[in-house]
Formats: structure tokens, sequence, C-alpha cells
């Protein structure tokens, strides 16, 4: 197979080790790099040879004279892309938390220089499948050339609960790929499991390892030294922020965090019924792309708000990781809805999401927790675990559509959620592999050893062997 690696941070490191186990088992590996400090790093410390990567900041003069406005040759050539379900160029760019504070001609001409050379580069190098996310502009674009060359574009990532197991995800919907029908021992490990997993839930890996904005990370250490001795290595790489910027936004979230000490926060200790909603870390690709249409928090939140009859409260629950990166006036303007209450974010979740009568979130995984746990679940976006949601928004053009007061007055019963779980799990644990694909750099606490890597690549070689890898034409 000849394969195809998308460079994009936090994931690089760790796919440059799968790939190297790949390439011993016969597997051809190319690279898309959106930045040069990535292309040096592929070749020097990756030991991947110049001619397998295509680096987009090669193409820079395509996209840095760009006006304000985007030009209609970039218009036309992206144009050919956009296909009836909605995904079109202006929503791609919005949904990228770097190209949307970039003059709109500067993010087409960009873009329209991916479309130009990807074209060639996926030709050329006869790629059979792509692994990358759906964070980035280019990631998403490059999802959406795959799409139009009928070849595979994947995420490998984990399946949140269980947290030491991972799944191929279709990258920019965030679908899981069935590779396979459930067994019986599936349905077996669907009982232990749920039946452990109610009786002591925990936040996924993801979320307990990845430290809060206001916690100093090491690695920025790297990223000043970068960004100051080396900053030519960083020139037209449209993924990342200046560093002022960076510098400005953790900042910011410092003095938030001073700003919102006192009384903000509501005891829950009260005899009210109530739906809860937990607020989204941002920016975040699970709100920022997946759940991009409400991405918005505070509109989601008024909204959600209107439509709640008035035997109900929304209680409000800031992310603990997130404090401080929303600030006094923004939490002011959520309390001055009337039948909003902000909830202490050192609250525990799982507590709260029992004593709910729904849970409603954006794309969060909490929707998820909570129909493991038996309580109604909304969630705005589509994700894979909608399919246990009580409701999936994305069959509603708003959240002002939502039948809510049907669910609060009838909701399923714990039967029906307990029946509906097990069949999710067992069907989740067919399509999944033992590990959790972190990187070993930015995500150290994660204390993964060779064999960890040994065994992850071993179910990409599998995952490779589907034998509906290739769409159908």
């Amino acid at each position: 197979m000849n394969v195809c690696f998308i460079a994009a941070k936090h994931m690089t490191h760790y796919f440059a080790d799968v790939s190297r186990r790949l390439e011993r088992k016969g597997h051809r590996v190319f690279w898309l790099s959106p930045s040069t400090r990535w292309t040096r790093w592929l070749m020097a410390d990756g030991g991947v040879s110049r001619e397998r990567i295509m680096n987009l900041p090669d193409f820079a003069s395509e996209w840095k004279d760009a006006g304000a406005r985007p030009r209609p040759s970039d218009v036309e050539e992206l144009s050919v892309l956009e296909e009836a379900d909605g995904l079109t160029i202006a929503h791609v760019t919005l949904m990228c938390r770097s190209l949307r504070e970039r003059p709109p001609g500067v993010a087409y001409a960009y873009l329209a220089a991916l479309r130009r050379h990807m074209e060639t580069f996926l030709r050329d190098s006869q790629i059979d499948v792509c692994f990358g996310e759906a964070t980035w502009g280019f990631e998403i674009l490059t999802w959406m050339m795959c799409r139009q060359k009928r070849i595979r574009c994947v995420f490998p990532t984990t399946v949140r609960i269980p947290d030491d197991r991972f799944a191929f995800f279709d990258s920019y919907p965030h679908e899981i790929l069935e590779i396979a029908s459930p067994t019986e021992s599936d349905q077996i490990w669907a009982k232990e499991f749920l039946e452990k997993w109610t009786n002591r839930p925990t936040r996924p890996i993801f979320s307990r390892l990845i430290a809060s904005p206001f916690v100093f990370k090491s690695h920025w250490w790297t990223e000043l030294a970068a960004g100051t001795l080396r900053a030519h290595e960083d020139q037209n790489d449209l993924t990342l922020w200046p560093l002022h910027a960076r510098t400005f936004f953790r900042l910011r979230v410092a003095f938030n965090r001073i700003g919102i000490m006192g009384n903000l926060f509501q005891d829950s200790r009260i005899d009210q019924r109530f739906v809860l909603f937990p607020l989204h870390q941002q920016p975040e690709a699970a709100v920022d792309v997946l759940g991009a249409f409400n991405s918005n928090q505070a509109h989601f939140i008024e909204q959600i708000s209107r439509i709640l009859p008035a035997t109900h409260q929304l209680w409000v629950k800031e992310h603990k990781d997130a404090l401080g990166a929303r600030s006094r006036a923004w939490f002011d303007q959520i309390a001055r809805l009337p039948n909003v209450r902000l909830i202490d974010p050192e609250e525990s979740t799982f507590d709260l999401i029992r004593r709910a009568d729904l849970l409603v979130t954006i794309t969060g995984t909490s929707a998820y927790e909570a129909s493991l746990l038996g309580t109604p679940s909304a969630t705005a976006g589509s994700v894979f675990f909608s399919k246990i949601a009580t409701l999936s928004g994305s069959l509603y053009r708003s959240p002002l559509n939502w039948p809510l007061r049907e669910i609060l007055q009838t909701p399923p019963t714990k039967d029906v959620m307990r029946s509906n779980a097990l069949e999710f799990l067992a069907w989740l644990h067919a399509q999944s592999f033992p590990g959790t694909p972190f990187d070993r750099v930015t995500v150290p606490n994660s204390a993964r050893g060779d064999a960890d890597i040994d065994a992850e690549a071993e179910a990409f070689d599998t995952f490779l062997q589907w034998p509906d890898l290739r769409p159908a034409a």
C-alpha cells in the first residue's frame, strides 16, 4: 500500500513511529507537511526522503500576494470540490481556527494552492489511503480531495470510552469505519464493561493527560526557541498562530481566571429539575469542526434556554480544564438568562449527569457518558456516539426545533437505554483495537513504550488489508 501521513503538530511524532514499522512491512510512506519545521524534522529525525514529502510552504508564492477578497481563479478551482452535502469552501475556512483569522483572499489562495499540488501528489505517488485528523483547513480540504479521488482519509484515534482502545475514523465526519460485525465475544465484553464502568465511571484518558491552558507545559520552551531562534522554519505555516498571539492567549487565560474568582458559580445542592450543559473547551476541533454550526456556545445556550419548559432550569457547568478561557463578562451574559444556573466546575460531572433529566451538548463526550449511565442526552452535531443519544441534533436545522418538552415528559426507559448501550458497545468493540494513539512528546505522561507502538502499527497493517478500504467508484 502507498500511504500518506499528514504531519500536523501533536500527531507527527506518533505517525513517524508508526510509519517506520509500516515500511518494514512493505508499505510505501509519503507525507503532507504544512510546515518547513516539520519537514526538516521528518528528514533529520524521521529519516524520510525529501522526495516523499509535499511541503506546503514551498508554494507560498501562490498565496502570499493574494488580496483581501478571493480571486475568481481560486474560487473556480475550489468550487469543483464542493458537493451537494453542504461542505463548502467558506465552511472549511470558518471551521479552521487559523484561516478564519486571515483575509478570505489569502485563505482561498492557500487552499487553491493545496488543491493544485495535492492533485499531482496523489496521482504521482499513487496514494491508497491518507492518515490525518480534520482540525485545520488544509486537512479538511485534503479529505475533500481524497473523497473526490475515492481515497480514504482516515484518522486513528481513541474511541473515548473505553479509553484504552482506538478505531479508524472517516476524518471529517468523524464516523468510525465499520470493518467487522459484532460477535458473541464482543457482546460478552460489552456486558462486563458496562457494568464495571457504570459502577465507577472515569474521565477519558485524553482529558486526564492533557493539561489545562492555565498549567505551564514544558514544550512551551520548545515553541519559544523555535519562534525566536528558528522563526524562518515557521514562515508560511498557516496552521500556526504567531508567537505573540500564543503568548497573549495564555496571558489572557491567566487574567480571566483571576477575574472569575468570587461568587460567580452556584451550588447544585438544591431541589430543582434541570437540564445539564457541560461547556466545551475552545478552540477545539470537536466543537469548531464537528459542531461548527453551533460552535458559538453562548448563542447555543440562549437557544436551549428559550425552548426549555418552566419546570426546568438549564445548568451550565464550566469545563474545569478550561477555567480562564472565558471571561467574567462572558459568564455574566449567560447568568442573565432567566432560567440558567452556573455550576461550579469542581462539582462532579458524573453526579450531575445522574441527577439531570437530560444532558445537552454540542459534540461532547458527556453525551456518551450520559447514555451509558441511563440519562437521556442530546447532541447538536453528529458524532459516532450520537447513535445512542436520545436526540441527534444533526436531524434539525436549529436547536430551536428540538422536541425537548417531549423528551422531558416521556424519556426512554432505563431498560431501553441499557439495551441500546450494550448493542453500541459490542459494535464499537468489533471495530476497535487495543491502544491509545497519543504522541509521546506532547503528552509525555502517557508513558508509552515501543511495545505499544508495535501493537498499534499491527492494527494499522490490519486496517490496510480491509477489503473495503477503497470506496467504490
